[in-house]
């Protein structure tokens, strides 16, 4: 059985215990909650810009309404149930909708151009290694903007432009160090 097809069974159930006799506030209640979890299951599969989500809040909404209608125990049960479950519904519907291949086309992974050093060390280093480096020259590897990413010595370090924007395989020249990462600017 698929998990879409539960709202349609509940919608079901309640028009034929309406149509036998049941109260008619308690059937709409019960099917506004089926008519709120398809249309958050479906905000699950279906990219909507949230107009689906929207859809379900207000089927809860209305939920919550009949079943005052019919009786206000049933009411704030129904009330409490939504304020309960429903942020765990949603908490368990992000961490499975993250894994899921959609959600993977749709949140960018991160991308390096140049991952690794070419001597292995980390990109980043502590600004107590990166003293030294005050005054050697290098190449900046990525656009300065003003971060970004020099080699200095085969090393690839983080850097920050001492003033303006450096492209990308412009010759450099480490002016001083701070906040791990070398101040830089371009050499002349």
């Amino acid at each position: 059985m698929n998990t879409l097809d539960a709202p349609v069974q509940l919608a079901t159930a309640a028009a034929a215990a309406a149509t036998e006799g049941g109260d008619t506030s308690l059937v709409l209640g019960f099917v506004f909650i089926g008519v709120a979890i398809f249309f958050f299951l479906l905000e699950l599969l279906v990219p909507s810009g949230g107009i689906l989500g929207l859809l379900s809040a207000l089927a809860a909404i209305a939920s919550v309404a009949a079943m005052f209608t019919y009786d206000p125990l049933w009411g704030v049960a129904t009330l409490a149930g939504f304020v309960v479950l429903g942020p765990l519904a949603i908490w368990f519907a992000i961490r499975l909708w993250t894994q899921s291949p959609l959600a993977r086309k749709m949140i960018l992974q991160a991308t390096e151009s140049d991952p690794t050093p070419d001597d292995g060390t980390p990109p980043s280093a502590t600004s107590a290694s990166l003293d030294p480096l005050v005054g050697t020259e290098g190449t900046s590897v990525t656009p300065l903007r003003p971060v970004g990413f020099v080699r200095i010595d085969g090393r690839r370090i983080d850097a920050v432009a001492d003033f303006g924007i450096i492209e990308a395989d412009r010759p450099i020249v480490v002016v001083g160090v701070g906040d791990n990462a070398v101040r830089v600017r371009e050499r002349t």
